[in-house]
């Protein structure tokens, strides 16, 4: 026998293991939820799996469902985008210029240590709705880029840097050959997470500023309403695309092998 044909065969066995495990887990986890809504007996409080499963999978019948996941994942990923080259940027220029780093510094501690809410409490009086969850989430990025890049500079072998000036190698080409490497290896293994970090931020936005139409807003009406099951059902729908979101870039950035 071949050895690929070994080495797929463990591949599938592994993924089927993984499958059986994962769908094992999943089964008792919805026992949990049943038993506690039954404990509950009142659905307003714990909707029962069944009933949250078939008003998620009504809602995924309407266009309107799409619309909201959409705009949704187009703010935020425009905010995430702007957030990371923002902070990038910063972060390259700050090594380069001392007085800027020393400056920004504070700034950029700030913003990573200020809760998510008081941004989004905040921009509700400076900024439309539509727009706080693309701030939010670019502010909840800029921290991660600037202190991920920051890392990854700091972290490049002297050694190499050393002989390419006795090689008088020219300044682009040490940031092309040699520091763009290294920064883009250690933000594409930080990404997955810090883009997680982003979708939860920007959907609270949402939800505390109303935006509409989003699954934030939905969320915001499901709780005026008292419709605790179309509150389950939506928040299914946010760690769903969370999960595809972060398997997607994981799986772009393995692909590739850095950025």
């Amino acid at each position: 026998m071949k050895l690929s044909t070994i080495l797929n065969n463990e591949k599938r066995q592994a993924w089927f293991g993984f499958c059986l495990k994962a769908f094992f887990v999943l089964v008792l986890y919805l026992i949990l939820w049943q038993l506690l809504s039954e404990l509950t007996n009142k659905e307003l409080i714990v909707p029962p799996p069944l009933g949250t499963f078939k008003r998620f999978f009504q809602l995924a019948g309407t266009s309107a469902f799409y619309l909201k996941c959409s705009l949704s994942l187009l703010r935020i990923l425009i905010g995430f985008s702007i957030g990371l080259f923002a902070g990038t940027v910063l972060a390259i220029a700050s090594l380069a210029f001392k007085p800027l780093g020393t400056a920004l510094f504070p700034a950029i501690s700030v913003i990573k240590a200020t809760p998510v809410m008081s941004f989004i409490v905040i921009l509700y009086f400076w900024s439309k709705s539509a727009h706080i969850p693309i701030i939010v989430a670019a502010l909840m990025t800029i921290p991660f880029a600037w202190f991920s890049v920051r890392k990854a500079i700091a972290a490049v072998d002297m050694q190499l840097l050393e002989m390419a000036q006795i090689f008088q190698v020219h300044r682009q080409k040490i940031w092309r050959r040699i520091y763009f490497p290294s920064v883009s290896q250690f933000l594409s293994a930080q990404i997955p997470s810090a883009l997680g970090i982003a979708w939860k931020s920007g959907i609270a936005a949402e939800v505390l500023s109303n935006t509409r139409p989003s699954i934030g807003g939905a969320l915001y009406e499901s709780k005026i309403y008292l419709e605790i099951t179309d509150t389950f059902a939506w928040t299914i729908t946010v760690v769903l695309l969370s999960l595809l979101l972060e398997h997607a870039v994981s799986r772009f950035f393995r692909g590739k092998g850095e950025l």
